[in-house]
Order: structure tokens, then C-alpha cells, then sequence
């Protein structure tokens, strides 16, 4: 199912206090990365993201909070369908569809992309990754959210109804610092008689016993591979 996914997200968060930053980071990352295809670019809302560091060894997912005042930057490979989103202390990786794997996204953009980061001096004291599948369907109305994925109860499971609006978050700490995250709405649009289905599925890993940026983005990633999978059903 991973060739249908309409985004896969790797974003990395790195500790303030550990590196200096300044808005000519912009230009100098944007230089850097157009030779690797990245000649698009945009500015968006800016956003300031807060760190509150827990010591390892406990429950150490950090809470974070996001303050609009800070720019950031998207660049874009428009040809690969690549896109990198960068603010102050913040880098994330997007590839959207058609997506192959794990691995080639590894391969094709985030290596490359954080070798470049970090020759800029950036990067330093990581503190968490998240790995993100976004998908959107849309289904007929009479269609059952229980026949794509195996947390919805069915309707019928408490009498006749039709089946419209859905709204669902939930989150899991998992030991010993993983955190995960579902999201799903569900939309019924009554003109076209259909429901228009946004699920998110992302993992968080907080950095522990000094794991590297790579064996974080992957321990994210192979746990958030297994939920997805476990969880849709089609």
C-alpha cells in the first residue's frame, strides 16, 4: 500500500541551545541544495518551536510548542515531487506521491539533504525525529470506515445508520522513547455523496542513548511502518 501514500514525512528537531541560527541560513541552505534539484522556492507562516528536554533514562518525549513568529522556507524539487521545509532548529524531508520506499527516500533526499545541512554547521544535539505517512481517500457514502481500517467500528454494530462525519486523534508512548500518533477525519460531502478521508499515521523517536540522526529516523520509521500496515486494511 505504500506506493498510494499522497505524503512521507521525515522531519528532525535539534536543540536551540546547541546551535546558532540566523534568517542567512535560508540562502545559504537554498544555494547548497539547488544543485541536487531544489530550484523552487517559497516563504511561509513562520513558526517558533519550544523544547521541554526531559533526561533519559525517563519519559523522555519531549513537549513541544509552536509560536508563529519565526519565517521558514520550502524548497522544491518539482520534477521528483521533493520538498524540504526549513525554520530555526527544524528540518523536515517530504516526498510526495508516487512514493517507492523507505529506502530510496533515504537514499535520494534525506542523506544528501542533511550532508548539506550539517556542512553548515547546523544540526547539533539532536532531540527528535518524526516519520509521517499522510493518504486521502475518497469513498462512496454508503461505504464503511470499518472496511479500510480496523479501529472504526461499524455502524452496524449498534443498529441501522448511515455513516457520516468522523473525527479521530489518539496517541501512544511507547517504551522506551517512541511516541505514536493517529489522526483520521472523515468528511461526508452530501452533493458529490461521498467521504473525503484524511489519515495521518506518524511517529515520534526522542533522542536516546545517543543514537544517531539515521538510527532514529529509521527506529521512527520501522514503527510507524508497523501501525500503518496494522491499521488500514486496504
Amino acid at each position: 500500500m505504500a506506493h498510494h501514500l499522497t505524503e512521507v514525512l521525515c522531519g528532525f528537531w535539534f536543540n536551540p541551545k546547541s546551535n546558532i541560527w540566523d534568517s542567512t541560513f535560508f540562502g545559504k541552505y537554498h544555494e547548497k541544495m539547488q544543485s541536487l534539484g531544489y530550484n523552487k522556492k517559497e516563504e511561509q507562516k513562520g513558526i517558533q518551536i519550544k523544547f521541554e528536554l526531559k533526561p533519559e533514562g525517563g519519559k523522555n518525549v519531549p513537549t513541544s510548542e509552536m509560536n508563529e513568529t519565526d519565517s521558514r522556507m520550502v524548497f522544491k524539487d518539482t520534477e521528483n515531487a521533493y520538498a524540504i521545509l526549513i525554520a530555526s532548529n527544524f528540518l523536515s524531508f517530504h516526498k510526495l506521491e508516487p512514493y517507492d520506499n523507505w529506502e530510496a527516500l533515504m537514499a535520494k533526499q534525506v542523506n544528501p539533504g542533511m550532508k548539506e545541512y550539517l556542512s553548515l554547521g547546523l544540526g547539533n544535539d539532536i532531540v527528535q525525529v518524526q516519520a509521517l505517512y499522510l493518504n486521502r481517500y475518497t469513498l462512496k457514502m454508503e461505504e464503511k470506515l470499518s472496511d479500510y481500517f480496523n479501529f472504526i467500528p461499524s455502524i452496524q454494530d449498534f443498529g441501522n445508520g448511515i455513516e457520516n462525519n468522523l473525527v479521530f486523534q489518539s496517541q501512544y508512548e511507547l517504551e522506551p522513547n517512541l511516541m505514536q500518533q493517529i489522526k483520521l477525519n472523515a468528511v461526508l460531502d452530501t452533493v458529490s455523496k461521498t467521504k473525503n478521508v484524511f489519515l495521518e499515521c506518524s511517529c515520534f523517536a526522542t533522542a536516546h542513548n545517543g543514537l544517531s540522526w539515521e538510527k532514529l529516523a529509521q527506529q521512527a520509521h520501522d514503527q510507524n511502518n508497523i501501525v500503518f500496515k496494522s491499521i488500514t486494511k486496504k
